[in-house]
Parts: C-alpha cells; sequence; structure tokens
C-alpha cells in the first residue's frame, strides 16, 4: 500500500511538517527539532526553510515544531538512510511537486479569470501533474468522461507541447490498463479492453489534429514573415 503523504498548504506554499516527518521515518520529535535547530542556525534568512510553530499535546499544551519547504525538508532528509527511508523521501518530493504544481495551476485559472470554480479545482487535482493524470486514467470507471475533463483542462492549462506529451502519457497508462485486463480477465474485460482501444484511437486523432493545427500556423507565419 502507497504511503500517504500529508503536506499543509499555506499562503501560496506548500509545507512538511516536523511532526509528520518524524513519524514517517521512525524518528523521535525531539531528534528531528534537533536537526532542524542545527539546520536553522545556518539557513538564509533572505529564504527561510524552517518556520517554528506549535501544536497542542494530547494534554492541551503546546508543543514546538517546524514547518519546512520542500528546500527544507530535502536539507533535513539528506541524514536519513537506509531502502525504505529513500522511498519516503521520493515519496515526499513527489507530493511537494504536485502540490506545488496544483496551486500554480489554481493561481493562473484565478489571475486569467478572477475567480476559479469547483470543477476547475476538481479538474486541477485530476491532471496538474503527469503523475495524477495517470492515476486518474488507471482508476477512473468512465474514462471517456475523463478524457472529455481532461480535454477542457489541457486547452485551458497547457500548451501544445504539453498537451500532446499528456496525451502520449494517457495513451501509456491505458495500454498498461489493457495489458492488465488481459492478464486477470475479470469478468467484463472484453467490453472494458474494447473502450481502451477506441479511447485510444480517439487520442491519436487528437494528437494527429493539434499537430496539424499547430503546422499550419507555423505555415502561416513563416508566409506572413515572407510577405
Amino acid at each position: 500500500m502507497t504511503k500517504v503523504i500529508e503536506l499543509v498548504k499555506e499562503d501560496g506554499t506548500v509545507y512538511a511538517t516536523s511532526l509528520l516527518v518524524a513519524k514517517d521515518f521512525g524518528k523521535q520529535h525531539k531528534h528531528v527539532l534537533e536537526s532542524i535547530n542545527k539546520l536553522v542556525k545556518d539557513e538564509p534568512k533572505s529564504r527561510p526553510m524552517f518556520l517554528e510553530g506549535s501544536k497542542p499535546d494530547s494534554y492541551g499544551r503546546p508543543r514546538k515544531m517546524y514547518y519546512m519547504t520542500k528546500d527544507g525538508f530535502t536539507l533535513l532528509a539528506m541524514g536519513f538512510t537506509g531502502k525504505k527511508a529513500l522511498q519516503f523521501k521520493l515519496d515526499y518530493i513527489q507530493t511537494f511537486n504536485e502540490m506545488e504544481q496544483e496551486l500554480k495551476d489554481i493561481k493562473s485559472i484565478a489571475d486569467a479569470k478572477g475567480y476559479i470554480t469547483s470543477k476547475e479545482l476538481d479538474e486541477v487535482k485530476e491532471f496538474s501533474t503527469a503523475q495524477r493524470v495517470r492515476k486518474t486514467f488507471t482508476n477512473t470507471d468512465d474514462m471517456f468522461a475523463t478524457y472529455e475533463r481532461f480535454t477542457f483542462y489541457s486547452r485551458r492549462s497547457l500548451d501544445v507541447k504539453k498537451r500532446i506529451t499528456r496525451l502520449n502519457q494517457i495513451i501509456e497508462t491505458l495500454k498498461t490498463r489493457e495489458n492488465e485486463l488481459y492478464k486477470n480477465q475479470n469478468r467484463g474485460w472484453k467490453a472494458e479492453r474494447e473502450n481502451i482501444i477506441e479511447l485510444i484511437e480517439v487520442i491519436l486523432r487528437d494528437i494527429n489534429e493539434i499537430n496539424n493545427r499547430s503546422y499550419g500556423k507555423k505555415l502561416g507565419y513563416i508566409k506572413s514573415k515572407a510577405n
């Protein structure tokens, strides 16, 4: 089972907390605090990586803790060793990247329109990174409706190059899903496999259309420059 990494979003920045890091990496919180205190002494004041805070303990007493940015976490986690620690570090960094991209996409939409709808928020959470796209298309029960949502999202949020890259990632995910269906052959697998094949054909046509449209724009630009 994949570890669920819990991070905090505050004022447009993503943080991990010393409490959760201690818990996830099997360390005593006081030892994590000691390590952070050493790093705080040398961190650049212009770009703080650790912010001191507090959280009530089981008796309601304030307990010192730290919020840390991705850079702060990376610096702290350098000293964590072992195979399990390595996987947790990778999971944390991936989660940081996903949440930071999510905040960027939300800000981009909100800045352009002055607001963001709940539907647009859901699309960002589904499609803002390659990992989220793969997860969404691996687990969706209605892949055509999901692809329609992705199409709206990608037209608004992705340039041509990124859109084509993401479409190819969707195809790879669907092919992996198709292979799993063929291997297990659970009830209804043939119908689902046909849907996957049909959707892949739709995506390939869309990629071809995007490439042709992009090529046409380039030709138009070249002709206008020539004139």
